[in-house]
């Protein structure tokens, strides 16, 4: 052959193109629909939705959709040919196999190139709008029926508010989503039984990352802090409202940040910055609170062994100042008095609604306690700046000749001046756990220091395995589109005297047994690590090689 067969080339490369745009149309949208059916069945989607779902479902069923596509029409393509004698005219003419084969080689590294791209940049945005489109937007759900004066219901509970406003959350705090209400009520039920009714003149909803029933299922946690608070309990009726000032409940079917809807772009920053993820943030927020908590705990017990004063904040901004001994690690941190068998006392001050006008009254007050425990609010559960206790007090009375017994008395909001929310909050996951060290490496380790460490961990060993498989799956997917045309091709040409279709058989099997094991091994790159990328290529490699014997047979003929 002296020069090249371009007008073969241009011609069967037309005739690739027309059939293949034909057939990924048409599988696309089928496997679009398909995918369509499960949301439209559960009554996620409404009609309108359910077309902007499929619409969008086009581009990520491309990944699949193309392959076989592919695969198709180059089957079609060089089974016409071959049949129609003209790959025999062009062997007579000095054309070679590997030159008749140039157009389906063209064909498949286009699409090899269109899928990698559409991997890497186009399909995680579509998936991510998507997945959003089918899942609960509960901090929208909450203000959408609380504008049209509707209750919401979830399982448990049922709330109302006369009015809500929905507050961007401050970065860096793991929120999700804040809202504001104003008139709040709420119904705490068990088998359709009232437990428990809730009424506040003021609530804040903070919506977190939750704990799912499973690894890849999360869900999202609502912590609601009242303000001026009414609570009533079926068997004993109208009680302080010190005893509930917030509550928290968990709403499934919460969007989850995964890393299929992150490009090669976003998914490099990860390395470096995986508190990005909801998920890890989440357990960030747990190992930082935690880390503040001691350290804070730490800097309570130097003072008041130093000084046997406790001095911390109330919610109000008044000093509230507690004279004790010690502070002690029993399960929980009790306060001790200065010497057996005296009191503790507490100088706080006291407001209190003055009763003819909207004014309060600020009292100095000092009370004294058997004994106190001193309980972290916050923690990983309510988003602050500053950790915030509650002190509990037992036996608790007015200093006063003959004065009032109070019993057991609840003191929220207290927090304390030196907390270090801030400076663990400024530190990224590997600095934190850098900074867990010296908990960790004691003779005996601090067993809620060492199990948010540990699960820190655990997420971040995940994270990095989930963006392992999610970059080897979509070039394998690339490369097995790329795979799948030739070996159409080849089929065709190495089984022309069979049916069209059942040549197809014979690269539809194969294909289909390449994306499985493409499938398989991501998920065993998940679980076990690595060693999923040797099934997740042997796929791959293995419909290459298949490939290569049958050329390797039309050759010898």
């Amino acid at each position: 052959m002296l020069r090249p067969p371009r007008t073969l080339w241009r011609l069967y490369l037309m005739d690739l193109l027309r059939l293949v745009s034909l057939t990924a149309g048409v599988l696309v949208t089928v496997i679009a629909f398909a995918g369509a059916v499960k949301p439209i069945s559960d009554g996620l989607l409404d009609a309108a939705d359910a077309v902007k779902y499929i619409l969008l479902a086009i581009p990520p069923m491309l990944a699949y959709a193309l392959p076989f596509a592919g695969g198709f029409a180059s089957t079609l393509v060089y089974h016409r040919m071959a049949t129609d004698l003209e790959a025999t005219a062009a062997y007579a003419s000095g054309v070679s196999h590997r030159s008749l084969l140039a157009p389906a080689l063209g064909l498949a590294l286009a699409c090899a190139a269109c899928l990698i791209a559409l991997n890497e940049q186009v399909i995680p945005r579509f998936l991510e709008r998507m997945q959003r489109l089918v899942t609960t937007d509960v901090g929208r759900l909450i203000a959408q029926r609380v504008e049209r004066g509707e209750g919401v219901a979830f399982k448990g509970v049922m709330l109302h508010a006369d009015q809500v406003q929905r507050v961007a959350p401050a970065p860096g705090t793991g929120v999700l989503d804040q809202l504001l209400l104003t008139g709040f009520a709420a119904v705490l039920h068990e088998n359709n039984e009232p437990t428990r009714e809730v009424a506040a003149q003021r609530a804040k909803i903070w919506l977190v990352e939750g704990e799912g029933p499973s690894e890849d299922q999360g869900v999202t946690r609502l912590i609601v802090k009242l303000e001026n608070v009414t609570v009533v309990l079926p068997d004993r009726g109208l009680v302080a409202a010190a005893e509930i000032n917030d509550l928290s409940w968990t709403v499934p079917n919460a969007f989850r940040d995964n890393v299929k809807f992150l490009t090669s772009d976003q998914m490099s920053v990860l390395h470096d910055h995986p508190e990005r993820m909801n998920w890890i943030e989440s357990r960030r927020q747990t190992l930082l609170y935690t880390l503040a908590e001691r350290r804070t705990m730490e800097l309570m017990t130097a003072q008041s062994s130093r000084d046997h004063l406790l001095r911390m904040v109330d919610a109000r901004g008044h000093p509230v100042e507690i004279v004790t001994g010690q502070l002690v690690w029993n399960d929980r941190w009790e306060l001790l008095p200065i010497a057996p068998g005296k009191p503790i006392e507490i100088r706080m001050i006291r407001v209190r609604p003055s009763g003819v006008s909207q004014a309060e009254v600020r009292t100095p007050t000092t009370l004294l306690a058997d004994s106190a425990i001193l309980a972290n609010d916050v923690g990983a559960e309510t988003p602050s700046q500053r950790l915030v206790f509650s002190l509990v007090l037992r036996g608790a009375r007015t200093p006063d000749a003959g004065g009032a017994v109070l019993g057991e008395l609840s003191v929220p909001g207290l927090t304390f001046g030196a907390s270090p929310t801030e400076e663990y909050r400024a530190m990224s996951s590997a600095q934190l756990l850098a900074a867990a060290r010296p908990w960790l490496d004691r003779p005996e380790p601090d067993p809620l220091v060492a199990k948010a460490a540990s699960e820190l961990e655990r997420h971040l060993k995940r994270l990095s395995r989930d963006i392992l498989s999610k970059r080897h799956e979509r070039m394998a997917l690339a490369s097995s589109c790329l795979v799948m045309i030739l070996t159409g091709a080849v089929a065709a040409l190495y089984l022309s005297r069979r049916q069209p279709l059942a040549v197809y058989l014979f690269t539809f099997f194969p294909a289909l047994a390449c994306v499985v094991t493409i499938s398989g091994g991501q998920q065993m790159i998940v679980k076990q690590g690595p060693v999923g990328l040797w099934l997740m290529w042997a796929g791959v490699g293995g419909l290459a090689l298949y490939t290569l014997w049958m050329f390797w047979r039309l050759r010898r003929h």
